[in-house]
């Protein structure tokens, strides 16, 4: 599915112009035009190419090409249509574009239902949300595939909240089919974090080079991470996936709760014996609180890493 924002034109230009201009073809009026007519030839640029030349109805060097082009963007960007089929605005990888995300402004946070599923939270607080279309990892990574085998791969709002702000993401995985991998730094610790499945790698959120926060402020949305394509999407042998190992979002609900009271336990017997630091870590009645990070030490943040997320989680 194409973005709805892609808008598709047939626009004009001079072949031979030193400068090109293109012209929308629904702007131009044809009795205004020298170039669509007999008068191309007092054309100052046409003259010098003209020689030789039979006179035509139009200019010989007037082109007319079909372009794209995005309507949430600020500025008009034309892009050959030849050249834009395998970008993301002609597949389900759209949604998790800047523009149209900014535009768009889908809810894939707590009680919604946005165009590709719905989403509820089971935790009475609100705070940890689990959209109904994504496939989860046990160490709380997120995969959203597509009808077309495209793929985008995040971390999931537990995540998000055990880490807090996240200072710094430094890209491990390049391109190409591997597992997804990145390096988080959270308060002067960096944390490994690795997708368990492989999937084709063909680019990473550079927004969040100079935006880190948005990993966890809009892990659904901004804060993706990777995407590309499953390997195994179009196999077409019928067997057994490596995504089919993953947990559909029902599952996820009672697994993200079996999590948040393990995570609990495991921040009491971190902290037993010491009061102040319990009612800083516990909150919601016993739920830990946001940005829990902030409030660990190097060892451990460390530990409860290992225990959750590292490398595939328990």
């Amino acid at each position: 599915m194409k973005c709805p924002f892609l808008q598709e034109d047939r626009v004009r230009f001079c072949e031979i112009s030193p400068v090109r201009k293109i012209i929308p073809r629904a702007s131009i009026h044809e009795a205004d035009q020298r170039c669509s007519s007999a008068d191309y030839v007092n054309c100052p640029v046409a003259e010098g190419h003209l020689e030789g030349r039979a006179q035509q109805k139009q200019c010989p060097f007037l082109c007319e090409s079909l372009v794209q082009h995005c309507t949430a963007e600020e500025q008009t960007k034309f892009v050959p249509s030849t050249d834009s089929r395998q970008s993301r605005c002609n597949s389900d990888a759209h949604r998790y574009c800047h523009s149209y995300l900014q535009r768009a402004k889908p809810t894939r946070g707590p009680g919604s239902a946005d165009a590709a599923g719905g989403g509820v939270d089971p935790f009475e607080s609100g705070d940890i949300s689990v959209p109904g279309q994504l496939l989860f990892a046990r160490n709380h990574m997120w995969l959203d595939e597509g009808a077309d085998g495209s793929c985008n791969v995040g971390v999931d709002a537990f995540l998000a909240r055990v880490l807090g702000e996240v200072q710094q993401v430094s890209f491990v995985s390049d391109t190409g089919s591997q597992r997804p991998s990145v390096s988080l730094t959270v308060g002067g610790v960096d944390l490994s974090l690795a997708f368990p499945v492989r999937i084709n790698i063909s680019g990473t959120n550079a927004f969040l080079r100079c935006h880190p926060e948005a990993l966890t402020a809009d892990p659904y949305g901004r804060g993706w991470l990777f995407e590309g394509t499953d390997p195994d999407a179009n196999s077409g042998n019928g067997g057994t996936r490596a995504v089919d190992e993953l947990l559909d979002a029902e599952s996820a609900r009672l697994w993200m709760l079996a999590e948040t009271e393990r995570m609990t336990r495991v921040v009491h017997d971190l902290h037993a014996g010491n009061a102040y630091s319990k009612e800083n870590l516990m909150a919601d009645g016993g739920v830990f609180c946001h940005n829990l990070a902030q409030h660990l030490d190097r060892e451990e943040l460390l530990r409860i890493f290992n225990l959750f997320f590292a490398p595939f989680g328990d």
